[in-house]
């Protein structure tokens, strides 16, 4: 069949000129973790619903086809809630057999099944041309959806493919999904249960596990990769409180070893602390996890370690890399989000949106996909005016100790709420990253609505938008709309992106597999039906800008961030803003020596004093900025091991 062919457009980074202060556009807060867990166990979030009519928003009609993109059915769902909150590792497609599948969950008046419980696939094996529909059961829940076998959840899913094998016939879909077992943590407690199967992937009838361990706490698991050097599955998933609820500065992996027919899987929990919240809790919005080869692989937490700006209110990517498949893990970055204002120019902290995704290279470089704005006023709040924040690929070159963010879009969006009697589910851009299998190609794809089409600032009628990355020669793509004008033109909500790309139909192209949903009742809690666009293609000749990224100070960098230790205690500066000079302080649990560096924007080391003995209890130490230009810096106190940083505003 024909294919879009992307080759060789001109330059549409969104790197133009910034205003000086945020424009008063919206402020949205995401839900953590935590509050995802609590909003799935009833499947219902009762918001009123203020979202017109989606069709009566269109400024036109969805105009013909100009675009070779196949919108292919490939199975429904009971409602949309499987595919809610953000992207998880559903859609998976693996080059080595060009098949690609999608698990999702069933439909009961479709397929006869027990219930919304059970999960139903779709596969192709010809690169995603034609495609089988509601295959299996992979999962089929007890009648009572109560254990053993209860009702499942939000599945993650990949292909496996037997070493060596070429023939999509030999291949298995394979999935892990929480289920709703009653041994879950505090407020969560719907949760506990954990199945795991697999189908040929022709649609056998699959097998299946559930394991059950009330002391892991699971909520729900969101980030998956297949590591492809030992076909081992992993998923990543934060570790809660029994008791409380609460995430416990655990991460849990959960590593599956093809093992008769599935994956078997062993649970390791690894540190990774969180800055306590002023409400004395632990803010954990999303993690991901992804794999490069010869052992390395890196995992990301969504929260906060330190108070880099105002407390209790920004958020940051936390980074943790493993070069031995995973046998122990090592914190190697915790992000200064300040450090984005040289870009965007407006001396204000900065904060992330609430959805993350990430890859590694060929280099074994991780690429993390991320939105990255002002802070609003309200805690973990993101002001969302168009033109004040923006999508990045924020990237390392050297193995983790430096970082480098590369601007990708502005879009002209953020969120969509779609609702019905009750229940409103809120999608936003869904960034996500799919790459060749050998790591060269690195495909950034989001969903986002053309704001001058449609009567709506509402990311209600997204597109797939994709900006490609050449990593031997460091060449970009421009941001292209993959499916403006097509038949997928302005449907796009809820879309997935497989982890790895295809090859196209012509030499030197890459389609980039995405599924999206419809909501075919007219809202979240109705039948959904899950659909393909097939000829999403990217070719060699795209690849023609120029990358303009900007350094992001890596606050883990040799030594340890301090979050609350028993060593000391450092104070944000007053006065702030300030001219000439400033001060804060210091208590120290013991007389020591310190040290404090002064860094710009761009990560420079700019003025730097070491003081001995300093004494036990508060210390009031003095910052003289009358030789340094307006603007934001941050400064850092070394005591020991350990390490604090603020940041601050000279007029």
């Amino acid at each position: 069949m024909k294919k879009l062919l992307i080759c060789g457009l001109a330059l549409t980074f969104s790197m133009g000129a910034m205003a000086q202060a945020p424009n008063q556009g919206k402020t949205v807060k995401g839900l953590t973790l935590q509050q995802k867990g609590h909003v799935f166990n009833g499947e219902t979030k009762t918001t009123p619903s203020t979202t017109p009519a989606v069709a009566g928003l269109r400024k036109g009609f969805n105009p013909p086809s100009t675009q070779a993109v196949n919108v292919i059915a490939i199975g429904q769902s009971g409602n949309a809630f499987g595919s809610a909150f953000g992207a998880k590792t559903a859609l998976f497609a693996h080059p080595a057999v060009n098949s690609v599948s999608m698990v999702y969950r069933s439909a009961p008046a479709v397929t006869g099944d027990v219930s919304s419980g059970c999960l139903r696939f779709g596969s192709s094996t010809d690169g995603g041309a034609t495609w089988g529909s509601n295959l299996g059961p992979l999962y089929t829940a007890s009648a009572s959806g109560a254990v053993p076998f209860a009702n499942a959840r939000y599945p993650q899913a990949i292909i496996y493919n037997p070493a060596g094998n070429t023939v999509a016939a030999n291949a298995f879909v394979t999935q892990f999904s929480p289920t709703l077992a009653g041994f879950g943590p505090g407020a969560n407690s719907a949760w506990g249960g954990l199945v795991h199967g697999s189908s040929i992937i022709g649609g056998a009838t699959g097998t299946q596990t559930e394991d059950i361990d009330a002391n892991n706490g699971y909520l729900i698991p969101d980030g998956g990769a297949l590591n492809l050097d030992d076909n081992t599955f992993w998923i990543s998933n934060g570790y809660f409180d029994g008791v409380s609820g609460d995430y416990a500065d655990s991460l849990i992996f959960a590593k599956g070893v093809w093992s008769a027919g599935d994956y078997a899987y062993t649970y390791q929990k690894i540190a990774a602390p969180l800055a306590v919240d002023l409400d004395g809790t632990r803010t954990l919005v999303a993690t991901t996890i992804a794999w490069g080869s010869a052992g390395v692989g890196y995992a990301a937490l969504l929260g906060h370690d330190n108070y880099t700006t105002v407390a209790d209110s920004n958020l940051a990517p936390i980074v943790y890399k493993t070069t031995d498949n995973g046998a122990t893990w090592a914190k190697v970055a915790s992000f200064d989000m300040n450090s984005f204002d040289a870009l965007f120019q407006f001396g204000v902290p900065y904060t992330t949106a609430f959805e993350i995704d990430m890859t590694v290279d060929n280099n074994n470089n991780a690429h993390i996909v991320i939105g990255v704005g002002p802070l609003a006023a309200n805690a973990y709040s993101l002001n969302t005016g168009a033109g004040n924040w923006g999508l990045f690929d924020i990237s390392t070159n050297d193995g983790g100790t430096s970082w480098n963010a590369q601007l990708l879009a502005t879009p002209q969006t953020f969120r969509g709420e779609f609702a019905d009697a009750g229940n409103t589910l809120q999608e936003d851009s869904r960034p996500q990253i799919a790459r060749t299998a050998d790591g060269t190609k690195l495909f950034f794809t989001w969903f986002d609505t053309d704001t001058t089409l449609f009567f709506t600032t509402d990311n209600l009628f997204p597109d797939v938008h994709t900006v490609g990355l050449n990593t031997a020669t460091g060449l970009w793509t421009p941001e292209t709309n993959l499916t403006a004008g097509s038949s997928a033109d302005g449907i796009c909500i809820f879309g997935n992106v497989a982890p790895f790309s295809l090859d196209g139909a012509t030499a030197g192209c890459y389609e980039v597999p995405v599924s999206i949903l419809a909501l075919t009742g007219g809202g979240p809690s109705s039948q959904s039906d899950h659909s393909y666009l097939d000829g999403l293609e990217i070719c060699d000749a795209a690849f023609t800008v120029a990358g303009t990224s900007i350094p992001i100070v890596n606050l883990s960098t040799g030594l340890v961030e301090n979050n609350g230790s028993v060593s000391f205690d450092l104070g944000q500066n007053f006065p702030n803003p300030f001219n000439g000079s400033t001060q804060f302080n210091l208590n120290l649990v013991k007389s020591s020596d310190v040290t404090v560096e002064v860094y710009n924007v761009l990560g420079k080391l700019v003025k730097t004093n070491s003081y001995e003995n300093l004494q036990a209890g508060v210390n009031t130490i003095a910052i003289n900025a009358s030789d340094l230009s307006a603007g934001l810096y941050s400064y850092r106190v070394i005591v020991g091991s350990e390490m604090a940083t603020r940041t601050m505003i000279v007029k």
